[in-house]
């Protein structure tokens, strides 16, 4: 194989693209960067043994390497037995797109995560910026739902002097503090957080809806998101539920639900409602 440009082109199942447009939404990339990273993470792990057919519904992957990973290309070339550079590829993109999607963002977000375990393990505070902000947090676990794709990064958040989860992709930049240690680490708390994790931290919230029978059938068949009832008094339910989590759920039941309790909830319900009554006036 002579072709060490940077110029990538070759060919993949639909499936493939499609995995890789959702990548690129979620965590905020343009195709090159993603591949880019995609490469760094996957280079010396080719597996030539992958099948693959040729068919009209394949489509081509274009991007250009960058200048680390064309050096990291002609390694991989002199070390690694090569006969295409399009199947080289190709067994490179494979097995990403085969990894559930919370692999694929660890896969995606190495570096973050390693710095963010480094201080996980000497109990160091972070300083990150989330939420175009600089924020100084004490991270305790990176941890992923049964129900949820997504990575967390469960800390205490100085500036909202609160235990929180923060979105491993939406953190753009960190830096671990060297002489700053944990202030407010809860052994029983983390533990029960990694044990019930919930991205929402919905233990012990309460929010109180009254739901309509086609509410009922909305909730009996939408899952993702769904709070635990509580209780049930008639038409009324009271759920394990954040704010943040009902804004959520249910947002998608328009008039088949009123939040009753908590009232800063039941306004803000309220106010979407209005603001949505006058566009359609």
């Amino acid at each position: 194989m002579q072709d060490l440009s940077e110029k990538v082109k070759f060919t993949v199942p639909n499936y493939i693209i499609d995995i890789l447009n959702a990548d690129m939404y979620d965590f905020g990339f343009n195709k090159n960067k993603l591949c880019n990273q995609i490469f760094t993470s996957y280079f010396d792990n080719n597996n030539n043994s992958l099948s693959y057919q040729k068919n009209n519904k394949n489509k081509a992957l274009q991007f250009t390497l960058n200048e680390l990973n064309i050096n990291l290309f002609i390694d991989a070339k002199t070390n690694l037995d090569m006969q295409y550079k399009a199947d080289y590829f190709r067994n490179i993109f494979l097995p990403y797109c085969t990894q559930p999607r919370y692999m694929r963002e660890l896969y995606i977000f190495n570096k973050e995560v390693l710095v963010i375990e480094q201080a996980i393990q000497s109990q160091r505070k972070l300083t990150i910026r989330f939420a175009n902000a600089l924020r100084i947090i004490e991270p305790y676990a990176i941890l992923n739902s049964v129900n949820e794709t997504r990575n967390y990064v469960f800390a205490f958040c100085h500036k909202r002097q609160e235990y929180r989860n923060f979105r491993l992709c939406k953190i753009e930049a960190i830096s671990i503090h060297e002489k700053e240690v944990f202030e407010h680490y809860d052994p029983v708390l983390v533990e029960d957080v990694i044990a019930n994790f919930d991205p929402f931290l919905s233990s012990q919230k309460i929010v109180k809806v009254r739901l309509t029978e086609q509410g009922q059938d909305i909730y009996q068949h939408h899952i993702t998101h769904r709070p635990e009832i509580l209780s049930q008094n008639g038409d009324i339910f009271e759920f394990e539920c954040s704010e943040e989590r009902a804004k959520l759920y249910f947002s998608k039941f328009f008039g088949n639900a009123e939040i009753l309790e908590p009232l800063s909830l039941r306004e803000y319900f309220k106010n979407g409602a209005l603001k949505m009554a006058e566009l359609y006036r």
